[in-house]
């Protein structure tokens, strides 16, 4: 009777291990499900401050300097009438309003978000495309659709570099590229222009810095290569990260989340 005795506790005490085994391992998984909540939600308030950043790196370039020289115009003509500088500071605004459009449009392109990056890139050049530089588009890709953020990012890198290369460059060709190597996205844009000097320019470029702040999203490097008079060769090294693919997975794989080090 008493060895029955000692073997119903020892059962009992089995199944109390095993519930408190479980519930441990239930909170676990919970403790790190709050953690990727954490972490991911994180990254994307971080994308979201960037994208105000990147918005106001356009503002200023754009717009703002626009304004700008279209007000000294004005006042260096007071109480005269000087119909040239008022013919040139129309036109300085006229402009002004434009880029104020094309800003706001390239806040939500219609097709990056319906058709894909790819398309969005096409479609941006069929209506950027300057008069005095031919810019030729070329890819290598096999996936469908990418992570949305990815997608974005692709399409404003290439929206800067192509801004930077009409307002700066002087070219007389540029050639972008997206290449899918493996578990890779390599985005390349390479132009003939009058090319710069990066070591003086980097710190204070807006575009430059809108460029860099996107590739950090996904924790890499905007790599730029140029030189006065030997054009400009601009090339980011992207993860791969498809529509579908679910984020726990490719956190776990990349040990971050893009955007995330140090958290």
């Amino acid at each position: 009777m008493a060895d029955k005795s000692m073997e119903e506790r020892t059962r009992e005490l089995q199944n109390l291990n095993a519930k408190l085994e479980a519930e441990i391992r239930e909170r676990s998984l919970v403790e790190q499900q709050l953690l990727q909540d954490k972490v991911y939600l994180q990254y994307l308030l971080s994308g979201h401050e960037r994208d105000r950043q990147l918005i106001a790196y356009e503002i200023h370039d754009g717009i703002v300097q626009g304004l700008t020289a279209a007000i000294m115009h004005l006042e260096m003509a007071p109480g005269q009438i000087d119909q040239e500088r008022i013919d040139t500071a129309l036109r300085i605004l006229r402009g002004s309003v434009s880029e104020a459009r094309r800003v706001m449009k390239g806040l939500s392109p219609p097709l990056l978000e319906d058709i894909g990056v790819i398309a969005a890139i096409e479609g941006m050049l069929d209506e950027q495309m300057p008069d005095s530089c031919e810019i030729d588009f070329q890819h290598d890709v096999q996936f469908d659709r990418l992570l949305p953020l990815l997608e974005c990012t692709i399409y404003r890198v290439v929206q800067e570099s192509v801004a930077n290369i009409m307002r700066h460059s002087q070219a007389k060709h540029a050639r972008i590229r997206l290449d899918e190597m493996g578990d890779r996205l390599i985005l390349t844009v390479e132009d003939d222009g009058i090319g710069f000097d990066p070591g003086r320019v980097a710190g204070s470029g807006f575009g430059l810095k809108g460029i860099a702040e996107r590739a950090k999203l996904f924790d890499v490097e905007a790599k730029i290569e140029s030189s006065p008079g030997a054009g400009t060769r601009l090339k980011i090294d992207f993860p791969l990260i498809r529509a579908n693919q679910d984020f726990d997975k490719w956190s776990v794989i990349s040990g971050n989340p893009p955007g995330t080090k140090g958290v």
